[in-house]
């Protein structure tokens, strides 16, 4: 009999553990919030982004936790001419469980997030992003599916530093061996906040 009170024991603080939320601490992410626009000569490249929640589920379905990420679609215009246009209405919520997020059937061509499950992580963070997940419509790289390609770094309340990587060296990160196919946006450019 104590074996078996032993045994529903363990079994229910397995089950106690395994059904905990993971403590999830996440930056403000409102400051790079909005429309941000680069100007050079003949391009004009915009990025739009905006909060999104994102919710982790384990494998049962359950709620590990929610976070906030941004979202976002980029523009781009030649001499006048819109070449690219994917600044479309996004998500207000998001869900890794279904693989739907942070993905072109959802209108999020730009995805990036930080959270930590330390508190202390965060003080890490200065304002640089290192992983902006790219969805380039052009290029189609990663077979359409994206890559985590650059990253971007708040200078000031208005001024927003973009950046892509190069293209070789994000292959070698992520073992991506596509051919190499360039970017179709500008790869270093430092924006400006236009609303």
């Amino acid at each position: 009999m104590k074996k078996l009170v032993l045994l529903l024991i363990l079994c229910f603080a397995f089950l106690d553990v395994m059904g905990q939320k993971d403590t999830v601490y996440s930056i403000d992410l409102t400051p790079y919030v909005g429309t941000w626009v680069y100007e050079n000569q003949d391009t004009v490249f915009t990025i739009k982004w905006q909060i999104a929640k994102d919710t982790v589920c384990n494998r049962r379905g359950e709620i590990r936790h929610v976070s906030d990420r941004l979202v976002g679609g980029y523009s781009l215009e030649v001499n006048g001419v819109k070449t690219d246009d994917y600044i479309k209405e996004l998500p207000t919520g998001l869900s890794i469980l279904s693989k739907k997020y942070a993905t072109p059937k959802s209108n999020v061509y730009l995805s990036t997030s930080y959270r930590a499950f330390n508190k202390s992580y965060l003080q890490n963070f200065e304002g640089k992003f290192t992983r902006i997940l790219f969805y380039d419509q052009r290029k189609k790289h990663n077979n359409g599916d994206g890559f985590f390609a650059g990253g971007m770094e708040l200078l000031a309340p208005d001024k927003l530093h973009w950046w892509l990587e190069d293209e070789k060296k994000v292959q070698i990160q992520q073992d991506v061996w596509e051919p190499l196919v360039g970017y179709s946006v500008p790869t270093n450019a430092v924006m400006r906040k236009v609303e």
